[in-house]
C-alpha cells in the first residue's frame, strides 16, 4: 500500500470522524495537507529533520540521525545511517551535505523544538 493510499485509508475510513485543530471531515484533510505540503517545502531548506529518509546520488536510502560532523578538515550537514539498517558493525555511518540530496521518502518527526533547533543550525553556519 503506498503513502497516498494509507493516508486515504486513515482519514476516510468511514468508521472515524477526523477532527483536527478544531476542523472535521474534510476541512481537517484539507488542514493536515497544507502543513505535510509547508513541513515538506521547509525540509527542502537546511536542516532536514531527524528522522527523515532521503537518498543520495546512489540507491542507498540514509535516515538522518545527526547535524554537522567533522571529520578533520571537511564538514558535513548530515550524519545518516543506511535505512532500513540502521547503524551497526556492518552498516557503517554515511556523511554528507544538503546539495547532495537528490530525494525525499520520508520526513522525520518535526515538531516546535526541532523547528527551533534547526533554525538555530542554519543561523550558526
Amino acid at each position: 500500500m503506498n503513502e497516498k493510499d494509507q493516508f486515504e485509508r486513515f482519514v476516510s475510513d468511514g468508521n472515524y470522524n477526523l477532527t483536527y485543530n478544531g476542523k472535521t471531515g474534510e476541512d481537517a484533510i484539507a488542514e493536515l495537507n497544507r502543513i505535510r505540503k509547508e513541513e515538506l517545502m521547509n525540509a527542502y531548506n537546511k536542516y532536514i529533520p531527524l528522522g527523515s529518509v532521503v537518498s543520495l546520488n546512489d540507491a542507498r536510502k540514509l535516515m538522518v540521525i545527526g547535524y554537522k560532523y567533522t571529520d578533520g578538515q571537511k564538514r558535513y550537514d548530515y550524519v545518516g545511517c543506511i535505512f532500513p539498517y540502521g547503524w551497526d558493525q556492518n552498516h557503517p555511518l554515511v556523511f554528507f551535505n544538503h546539495d547532495m540530496v537528490q530525494k525525499f521518502f520520508s520526513i522525520g518527526f518535526i515538531n516546535d523544538h526541532g523547528n527551533s533547533y534547526r533554525s538555530q543550525l542554519a543561523e550558526a553556519d
